[in-house]
């Protein structure tokens, strides 16, 4: 459906846009509203540009329904869908297809085994579970399904290096490397705010600690990490003299984070993205080719389909420089996207009043260990998109591989890691505040968390203030990486972060469990079908393995009677996504 923007805005390039916009809408022929599969997704009037963006020209309401139909529609070429016949990752292409085609493969656009696997967002993220509508008998898909999770038939494979033909290490082709369950897009501003927080205070930690080996050369000084209750270890810091330009960091007792650069990336199973954002650009290239100019530059067609400037109308002609409208409606597209995401509804079931018994066997069993039920934000949290700029060129090869990874080195080249950029600049903004809440900092976008303005239903109910109006959010989870032995281990070389640090096979990230009843197959993988079989692979395909961080856990839950092991599993199944209203 065509939807106008609210009011028509002071700019160059606006008359051009409306004029555009009412002849796509004269021209269109069939039902009135009705879009086809064949229409193009990034049309003139849903496009959001990222300067007049900035200057507040757009509500959220606008901003979320423009990114909805960037997740929910079909991509086609004309939006720049795919890759050239002789694109970057054609040799795999040709390797996957030519065993079941009579041509050579590389005219089929599709891969799967590394990408460019589906046209849509929704194709993998499309379910909020099922439900008995009230009144009558049988299950049926909640309403309000889109940027929930996906049965197995949806789980993403990756392989960089397929068809390893030059991996001396691969005895035989390998298909894939990575297998990953579609994660659910419910509730995730939330969650980017509190690893943004975390790093925050981590951050903090270290430059406090080296502020004092400074004033103390030659001394080290041990700094415990810890962020809204959760422990992250130490670092130990030694300053070789009261410059301290090249600091000593002993960070063998750091866990469950970078070390490198002590960054809490929340999203993706082993945590490797730290913004929706860095996801949200990198996804767009990695299932589709779409490839925005944050990530290849101005006019460069890198993945070489005859498109530039991709997620802009115009992605034919050349743009004349950053301020051009097609480099503006990429960017400013991303952030809808973005937008959209971060803002779907939390994953929250109405409290009943009453604590379920299971949840005192879930936390007496040890588990709220690693799956903490809640965090809190700071006062009046707002869901923070740092507004990009264009890339200067197509990717490093030498960092990014030859072939995308979902993810993996997408802020590699970045100067300063979008994590760090928005704890700077919340500095910055709430030192000029004078105490005022809820400050966006300069550079960004934001939408307050709490009250966001007019919404669709689908993004309602958000969480509840508390009296000091920080929010307490319920995601049952640390956010932080744990070992959880070599079953579950990543058996190929190591995934990589966003920055491009290698994230140990054994570990992964503390999975969100609000939500968790609706987002089965469960693990990462997948291979669990029930929650039940879930809590045990913590340790071994049969719980017995004794490796890992959560053998206690696990070996406390096949303890229990069997009264109190359906009570805790009810307790989980309680956790649930509710319809969209």
């Amino acid at each position: 459906m065509y939807r106008f923007l609210s009011k028509p805005r002071s700019n160059p390039h606006t008359a051009t846009r409306w004029l555009v916009a009412v002849a796509v809408l004269t021209a269109a022929v069939g039902i009135p509203g009705m879009a086809r599969a064949q229409d193009r997704v990034v049309t003139t009037a849903v496009s959001i540009e990222q300067d007049q963006l900035d200057q507040g020209a757009y509500t959220p309401d606008e901003v979320v329904q423009s990114g909805r139909q960037f997740f929910a529609a079909a991509y086609i070429p004309e939006d720049g869908h795919g890759e050239g016949d002789t694109g970057p990752r054609s040799g795999q292409r040709l390797a996957f297809w030519k065993s079941a085609v009579s041509g050579p493969g590389t005219d089929i656009p599709f891969l799967r085994v590394n990408g460019i696997d589906s046209q849509a967002c929704f194709g993998c993220h499309n379910s909020a579970g099922t439900y008995v509508p009230e009144g009558e008998l049988y299950r049926t898909q909640k309403p309000g399904g889109v940027g929930g999770s996906a049965d197995f038939a949806s789980v993403l494979l990756s392989n960089s290096q397929f068809p390893d033909d030059n991996n001396p290490s691969e005895t035989a082709p390998r298909y894939t490397h990575i297998v990953r369950v579609p994660p659910k897009a419910f509730g995730t501003g939330y969650v980017q705010e509190l690893a943004i927080e975390m790093t925050g205070v981590l951050q903090q930690q270290e430059a406090d600690a080296t502020t004092l080996a400074a004033q103390n050369p030659g001394q080290p000084i041990t700094a415990h990490l810890e962020a809204k209750g959760v422990k992250f270890g130490d670092i130990t810091i030694t300053c070789p003299d009261t410059s301290c330009n090249s600091p000593i960091r002993d960070v063998s007792k750091v866990e469950g984070i970078s070390t490198f650069d002590l960054i809490v990336r929340p999203f993706q199973h082993k945590g490797v993205t730290a913004t929706l954002r860095s996801f949200c650009k990198s996804a767009l290239d990695f299932h589709f080719s779409m490839q925005a100019v944050e990530v290849v530059g101005i006019n460069n067609d890198c993945d070489l389909d005859g498109y530039r400037n991709e997620m802009a109308v115009d992605d034919v002609s050349f743009a004349a420089n950053e301020q051009s409208l097609q480099v503006q409606q990429s960017l400013g597209n991303v952030a809808a996207l973005t937008a959209f995401t971060g803002m779907l509804r939390p994953p929250v079931t109405p409290n009943s009043g009453s604590e379920p018994p299971g949840k005192a066997v879930f936390r007496a069993a040890g588990c709220e260990s690693c799956h903490m039920e809640k965090l809190t934000t700071r006062p009046r949290p707002q869901f923070r998109i740092q507004l990009a700029h264009p890339a200067d060129q197509c990717p490093n090869a030498s960092i990014y591989g030859s072939n995308p990874g979902l993810g993996s080195a997408s802020e590699a080249e970045a100067t300063t890691p979008p994590a760090l950029a928005t704890v700077n600049a919340q500095k910055t903004a709430d030192a000029n505040a004078k105490g005022a809440l809820g400050v966006c900092p300069s550079g960004f976008y934001c939408i307050d968390l709490t009250n966001p303005g007019s919404l669709p239903p689908e993004f309602e109910p958000r969480l509840t203030a508390n009296l000091d109006e920080t929010v307490d959010v319920p995601l049952y989870s640390d956010l932080k990486r744990h070992d959880l032995g070599t079953y579950l281990a990543q058996v190929t070389p190591p995934q990589r972060d966003d920055a491009n640090h290698d994230i140990p096979n054994q570990e992964w990230l503390t999975t969100k469990l609000w939500g968790v009843a609706d987002n089965g197959p469960w693990l990462h993988d997948g291979r669990a079908r029930t929650l039940e079989e879930a809590i045990i692979m913590h340790d071994g395909k049969d719980g017995n393995a004794n490796e890992g961080e959560a053998v206690t856990a696990v070996n406390n839950f096949q303890a229990l009677s069997t009264t109190d092991r359906d009570a805790l599993i009810a307790f989980l199944e309680s956790l649930s996504v509710p319809p969209a209203p």
